[in-house]
């Protein structure tokens, strides 16, 4: 995306512990920069709790998780199902971890998507005392994506 867009606006001022790296003490309990599933509920829950609407099937582990992802995605599509599928870290564009039938959502649709969760980011972000990260925000988005 570019540095004009809408998207990426809101998303650069999120932290990307991706591209920083997780700080060390990190999810553990003593551990000044904790993880906090919390802040994902809360956003989840401004965002109407779109993880509620349909079965979701997550994938954990340290390896194998985008192939075994996809091909469930693709079993399912087979079996006739509708399937969104989020995976993390992208390639080349930001479009590609948030697939619809198969397909990434175009950059468009990616634009828009974080276009119209802008302020409530930003709100989030606020409320969070700045906490809310990229992938966090990026994530709760992948579910109200439609492509």
């Amino acid at each position: 995306l570019t540095s004009s867009s809408a998207s990426h606006n809101i998303l650069s001022k999120l932290t990307n512990y991706e591209q920083q790296g997780v700080p060390a003490g990190s999810g553990t309990l003593s551990g000044s920069n904790n993880f906090d599933l919390g802040r994902m509920h809360r956003l989840l829950a401004a965002l109407g709790n779109p993880h509620k609407q349909w079965p979701v099937i997550h994938v954990a582990g340290s390896k194998g998780k985008g192939s075994t992802a996809t091909m469930i995605s693709s079993i399912l599509r087979s079996s006739g199902y509708s399937v969104g599928l989020y995976t993390s870290p992208h390639l080349l564009s930001i479009t590609e971890r948030i697939n619809v039938q198969g397909s990434p959502i175009s950059r468009l649709a990616f634009e828009a998507l974080e276009a119209e969760h802008a302020a409530l980011i930003a709100k989030q972000l606020e409320a969070e005392g700045g906490r809310l990260s990229h992938f966090e925000a990026l994530t709760a988005l992948a579910f109200r994506s439609e492509g």
